[in-house]
């Protein structure tokens, strides 16, 4: 009969941020893990979690569970409207494993951050409530057009958990300032002018339509566009997109629609392909 051989996890060289599933993953596998400590919640940093440390005072048996605090689940972060957020979350089934607690879930507090590159952090706190949401407007500091990352920590007792997985948002943009632009009413008329370059190109041959020259291209988040030749007069394709003789011009307009979602003063205009 074979030997069953068990493998080990070095969890060495990991930013581990303890919250009860942590707890309940090493748990599950303590006597295969060899390394690895928990870099937050404050409370529990240097929470040794390798099974030959667990004599030490320091080992996460030997830490009181209610350390662990669960993470809220289910985030869901909206811009509804012009410098808004709003952040739903759903309270843990449990506070701290190993087990069911008997707490009143009403009784938990949530501190929610939004961090941006580009504005200040928006914090707020939610507590001794069923109501699991949280609205932030442009009084506590939400910019239109930016991008944020929002995160929830759940407080009891004084203790915090670690934050949850961090939720993307960018909020409503104001209207943008655009070159040959007119009204229609509340929406917004955008005057386009483009031209398509035709089969017949001296670049191209007329039975199997390849290109016979080779143009290059200048990198830009669109993601490129075509580079005129050093010599335009002596190629054709770097007349492709300008009303010559041969280009098919198309004029037309595209009409960005109000989107009266809201009561703000300024109206939020937003096309969608």
């Amino acid at each position: 009969m074979g030997l069953i051989v068990k493998s080990r996890k070095d969890l060495s060289n990991n930013n581990l941020a303890c919250s009860c599933n942590i707890y309940l993953s090493v748990y599950a596998i303590k006597d295969q893990v060899t390394g690895g400590e928990c870099s937050t919640p404050d409370s529990l940093t240097g929470t040794l979690l390798a099974s030959s440390r667990s004599a030490s005072p320091d080992y996460f048996l030997n830490q009181g569970d209610y350390l662990f605090y669960c993470t809220p689940s289910d985030i869901n972060v909206t811009a509804p409207a012009f410098e808004q957020i709003l952040v739903e979350w759903l309270a843990p089934d449990i506070l701290y494993p190993p087990h069911m607690n008997l707490t009143n879930s009403t009784e938990w507090s949530y501190v929610i951050n939004c961090t941006s590159a580009n504005a200040p952090t928006i914090t707020g706190l939610i507590g001794n409530t069923t109501d699991l949401s949280i609205l932030f407007e442009s009084d506590d500091g939400v910019q239109h057009g930016t991008d944020y990352i929002c995160t929830i920590r759940l407080t009891y007792l004084g203790n915090t958990s670690v934050e949850g997985r961090g939720i993307p948002i960018t909020t409503l943009e104001n209207i943008a300032s655009t070159n040959l632009t007119k009204s229609e009413g509340m929406d917004i008329s955008l005057q386009i002018l483009y031209y398509d370059f035709s089969a017949t190109e001296d670049d191209f041959d007329y039975a199997t339509k390849t290109l016979k020259t080779t143009p290059t291209y200048v990198d830009s988040p669109f993601p490129a566009w075509l580079r005129e030749s050093d010599v335009p007069s002596n190629d054709t394709f770097s007349d492709w997109f300008r009303n010559v003789d041969n280009n098919y011009v198309f004029e037309t307009n595209i009409v960005i629609p109000w989107l009266n979602t809201s009561s703000i003063y300024d109206p939020i205009n937003r096309y969608v392909l």
